[in-house]
């Protein structure tokens, strides 16, 4: 049955500006200038069909774009198959029903300037050639199927060993699987008893009402916190002022200082002279003058010392029999003596007198406490009580008309203020702490009504959720806190059962997608699923094995694949479309260091690296052409060629496009996307005359 392209459409995206539909016939032509979308639709329909990826041998190396749409592929499978961009690609349906390698879409589509079947130096490889020529196309194919860790894999004693990865992994992945589902039966079938779930149900139930009646508590509790605060507010506005008191406040030490000032002053006053003091001193005067011409003293100590000394000369003189000199020293002794005498005399006789100023001193000294050493001084101090009396009078006048009637209108004030405030008169002294201890109850109230406020709002009962009923029981906070942690704990667990027994069915649910809701059909979707997983254990484990012995003979069977390489490049299915192609390359060999050589109808040799490119590219299509008639095996499929043709020069280009849709005879279905008016001129030219449905299609 031939593969082949019954439908293609492309959905308007990046250069494409409508959607792009095309009923395939047997030749196809797109034709599309630059920038009409012409590649995009190359690329998607290659994301539609292939696998792409670095990974892949067939790396495309596409453009970013998106691949919306589908391809209808028929002949793949006994009805048409739509290829999208998440579904399965060609390349497995391939693998599984004909057995064809995973790069041989490589052979189906040629894009412009990718006409190479691989990036080693030929643009060929030893690779493809043993895929498509040794004899082991099909062989290479399955080895390709069969992982490098199966390969590596051995059984020993009954038992698989390898590396831990592939498909050894895979098993070891099922057959944890496997325990998974035991586990999840078990715990399925030992499900969760509802009787643990009511248990708790109806516990939180009487803490639900424990509850309900510590609510009606607080309720309760809250209503006389709210009585309290009214109170509270209540007396407040019975409190004075803070602007009351503020001021009084400012009045105090007005009142202090006017206070100070006049003890000051009166203490000043009452420092100064006195009138008596005053009239004392005048009178003073004429005693002390009086006094003082009456005063007299002993006479003067050199008197004395004189008379000694007169003595003592007259006592000399006399021993020495000096008359003279003794008699003048009698004389002067007389003298001295009499002078002595009468100053003794004059001094007894002024007793009273002396007597009387030293009284008068004292007098002096008591009252101004300082001592009289003359009339001046006397006649000084009572210049300044003749002053002190002016400023006495003056200070007396400020303090009695001036600072006292200032200081009893503040004292007025501030005890008419208070006697708004208290009850009886407050003392000086005491306004201060009055005030203080003022200020400090309506702190001490302001505090208790804020404190009140808080408990209020964190009680968070509302006006109109008041209990004024007392409900028989205390409003307990730690006990609420408690309950309510035990109860929503007990709601956490509940949660916790109900949301595992949930989860339990959805993991029951998810692993055998099964959307009922019931335990019986759940368990019993879960025991199939346990039997299918056995079954896909059984079945790795037997591919395994297989894959052992098929690596085993595979090998066995490439140790003769260069003597199949060679005889493969000799076909006719690879040298006759080469010589058509090209004119005059009529042969092909393999050589381990220089790849592919060609040969001339000249004889002549050449490396396949070493020709041209657009040379290369024309072997390469040929072939392409015998590549796919080999691999095919008497099938046909659809040929995507996008400006294969573009780099070929135009007399090879009709040859080109001759043998191109010669292979429609061979039931191959070819399409042909360029945006060369010349190529599309041969092919409106050449291909409706071929058999086959034409068809072309212009892009705008």
């Amino acid at each position: 049955m031939a593969i082949r392209i019954e439908k293609i459409k492309v959905n308007r995206e990046g250069p494409l500006k409508e959607d792009f539909v095309l009923e395939s016939g047997d030749i196809n032509l797109i034709y599309g200038h630059n920038a009409t979308g012409k590649t995009y639709i190359v690329e998607s329909i290659i994301n539609l069909l292939f696998r792409v990826g670095k990974k892949l041998s067939a790396n495309w190396a596409l453009r970013g774009w998106g691949a919306n749409g589908n391809v209808i592929v028929s002949g793949l499978q006994a009805t048409p198959i739509s290829f999208t961009k998440t579904g399965r690609k060609i390349e497995d349906y391939w693998s599984e029903e004909i057995g064809l390698p995973h790069d041989f879409s490589r052979l189906l589509v040629v894009k412009a300037g990718e006409t190479s079947f691989s990036n080693q130096g030929d643009g060929v490889g030893r690779d493809f050639l043993r895929t498509y020529l040794s004899g082991e196309g099909i062989l290479d194919g399955i080895d390709q199927d069969i992982s490098a860790t199966a390969k590596d894999a051995f059984v020993e004693n009954g038992k698989i060993f390898g590396p831990s990865r592939g498909e050894l992994k895979e098993r070891e992945s099922i057959s944890i699987e496997l325990k998974r589902l035991d586990d999840l039966l078990e715990e399925t079938e030992n499900a969760y008893v509802s009787g643990s779930l009511n248990s708790i149900r109806q516990q939180n139930q009487i803490l639900s009402d424990q509850l309900e009646t510590l609510q009606k508590a607080k309720r309760y509790y809250a209503s006389k916190q709210y009585q309290l605060r009214e109170e509270n507010r209540a007396k407040a506005k019975g409190f004075p002022s803070e602007q009351a008191l503020s001021d009084i406040e400012s009045k105090i030490p007005v009142y202090h200082t006017k206070k100070s000032t006049v003890e000051d002053k009166s203490d000043q006053l009452s420092k100064m002279s006195t009138e008596d003091d005053r009239i004392w001193a005048e009178k003073a005067i004429e005693s002390y003058k009086d006094l003082i011409t009456k005063q007299a003293s002993l006479p003067n100590l050199k008197y004395i010392i004189w008379i000694f000394i007169a003595l003592a000369s007259s006592a000399i003189n006399g021993i020495l029999h000096l008359t003279i000199p003794f008699v003048l020293s009698i004389a002067t002794l007389i003298f001295i003596s009499l002078l002595y005498y009468r100053g003794v005399q004059k001094a007894y006789n002024a007793q009273p007198a002396n007597l009387e100023l030293v009284k008068l001193k004292e007098d002096y000294k008591t009252r101004f406490k300082a001592e009289l050493t003359s009339g001046a001084t006397l006649e000084a101090q009572v210049e300044k009580l003749r002053e002190d009396r002016i400023s006495a009078r003056n200070l007396k006048e400020e303090i009695e008309k001036t600072l006292i009637p200032e200081m009893k209108i503040i004292e007025n004030e501030v005890l008419t203020q208070f006697k708004q405030m208290v009850d009886g008169d407050i003392l000086p002294q005491d306004w201060s702490r009055t005030i203080s201890e003022m200020r400090g109850r309506t702190s001490d109230l302001t505090e208790e009504i804020h404190s009140l406020d808080v408990k209020i709002t964190q009680l968070g009962v509302l006006d109109n959720e008041l209990l004024y009923e007392n409900p028989g029981i205390e409003w307990d906070a730690e006990k609420y806190a408690s309950i309510s942690s035990v109860q929503a704990e007990n709601s956490e667990r509940m949660k916790t059962m109900l949301n595992d027994i949930s989860q339990l069915k959805v993991r029951v649910a998810q692993e055998t997608q099964e959307k009922t809701e019931h335990w019986a059909e759940l368990i019993t979707a879960l025991q199939e699923k346990r039997k299918s997983t056995i079954y896909r254990y059984k079945q790795i484990t037997a591919k395994i094995l297989a894959h052992i012995q098929v690596t085993k003979i595979i090998r066995h069977y490439k140790q003769e694949e260069d003597t199949r390489i060679a005889t493969g490049l000799e076909r006719e299915e690879l040298t006759n479309p080469l010589h058509a192609v090209t004119g005059h390359y009529n042969k092909i060999r393999h050589e381990e260091d220089s790849g592919l050589v060609l040969n001339t109808d000249e004889d002549n040799e050449y490396p396949l690296s070493d020709l041209s490119t657009g040379t290369q590219e024309q072997i390469f299509i040929a072939m392409r052409m015998g590549f796919s008639s080999i691999a095919m095996k008497g099938q046909s499929a659809f040929l995507i060629l996008d400006d294969a043709f573009q780099h070929s020069d135009w007399p090879r280009r009709e040859n080109l496009i001759t043998q191109i849709l010669g292979l429609r005879k061979n039931n191959w279905q070819i399409f042909y996307f360029s945006m060369d008016d010349h190529i599309r001129d041969l092919f409106l030219e050449i291909g409706p005359k071929m058999d086959g449905s034409f068809i072309s299609k212009e892009l705008i």
